[in-house]
């Protein structure tokens, strides 16, 4: 693999395409090594803001979300009604390289409020992390949520997600909610739900 700062950037294209695709975004990996993670902190004196303090991991570890039992793309298409959902795939010249998944406002449990989208997957290949993949994927989002007269965009991601947490910053996404109780299954994992008004 060619050096990150070296590597050529190549033109990043997105383009929706039938959610009867959607075992496809299953290819490209999702997992990633966590040895840093965000400590999520109230600040004193300001009611309702939350401070992010980075942490070192004393145990790093690898995480991969479709290994989760009914957790992959593919599984989607049984659990919930993706009739509505919308598949996003960015591709470098003929690879797709990575990939967004939208769900509208009314659909199952996932997208309850009027006006606000989730924006429910977004994976980049490993190989083409730090390619402004992501970045392309995220406008490409926020465009396709404007053009059908959202208002809000919202990602949910862990503490543990490190990346994922400063991208959507970068974004221009707030943190809106965290929750340390929201996973059972993973009780050192922190909810966090991040917000970007269109």
């Amino acid at each position: 693999m060619i050096p990150e700062r070296t590597r050529p950037r190549l033109r990043t294209t997105v383009r929706e395409e039938p959610i009867a695709q959607l075992p496809e975004q299953a290819r490209i990996s999702i997992a990633f090594h966590v040895d840093r993670y965000l400590d999520v902190v109230p600040s004193p004196g300001a009611r309702g803001v939350m401070l992010l303090k980075e942490q070192v991991s004393r145990r790093p570890f690898d995480k991969d979300y479709d290994a989760i039992p009914n957790n992959a793309p593919a599984d989607w298409m049984t659990r919930f009604d993706t009739a509505s959902w919308a598949l996003l795939g960015a591709y470098q010249r003929d690879e797709r390289v990575g990939g967004a998944v939208l769900v509208p406002p009314g659909t199952d449990a996932i997208a309850r409020e009027p006006g606000v989208v989730v924006l429910w997957d977004l994976r980049v290949s490993p190989d083409h992390r730090h390619d402004g993949v992501g970045s392309a994927l995220f406008k490409a989002a926020t465009a396709w949520a404007k053009g059908k007269g959202l208002s809000t965009l919202q990602a949910e991601t862990q503490n543990v997600n490190l990346p994922a947490c400063r991208f959507y910053e970068r974004m221009g996404c707030r943190l809106a909610s965290a929750d340390a109780n929201a996973y059972p299954e993973f009780p050192d994992e922190i909810r966090m739900v991040w917000r970007k008004q269109l």
